[in-house]
């Protein structure tokens, strides 16, 4: 997650601003951290890609990256309003954001495994388990045992 602290007019990274995946735009967040001045505003983060501008709604420090946004790279600011449109704050400088191709476009689909191969699995979690079992009521002997004796066997036994 990207993470920018605002102060003033101005936006800090508080490191180089990861890259967005493309599949997943619209499920990346950027988390804000403001200033005092900027309290009691309510804030959009307006994302810049050429001539086209998207603004999303920052709630809560957070806002997420518009799925409009096209491989690249694009310039993010913050702009701060009262209601009544009294007073406005803005940064002044940009941060460069950019969408990279995710890994769900394109490529080759994996090949899931056999059926079969589930079916043997369970059969050797299955016996090795019964075998663990086994092994446990050979350790108890003819003692009783409750429940947690014959787990603790068990695990002993791995």
């Amino acid at each position: 997650m990207n993470i920018i602290r605002v102060v003033e007019d101005r936006m800090y990274p508080y490191s180089q601003p990861y890259p967005i995946p493309k599949g997943q735009v619209q499920f990346s967040k950027i988390q804000f951290l403001f200033s005092e001045d900027w309290y009691g505003k309510n804030k959009i983060a307006q994302f810049e890609q050429g001539s086209n501008l998207y603004n999303q709604d920052i709630t809560d420090g957070f806002c997420t990256v518009p799925a409009e946004l096209e491989l690249g790279s694009c310039m993010l600011y913050v702009k701060g309003y009262n209601i009544d449109g009294s007073e406005q704050i803005a940064t002044a400088n940009g941060i460069v954001m950019t969408i990279v191709q995710g890994g769900r476009e394109g490529g080759t689909p994996a090949v899931p495994p056999p059926p079969d191969l589930y079916a043997k699995l369970l059969e050797q979690f299955y016996q090795l388990s019964s075998e663990a079992a086994d092994q446990a009521v050979q350790k108890l002997g003819d003692t009783v045992a409750t429940k947690d004796d014959i787990f603790g066997a068990m695990e002993a036994s791995y």
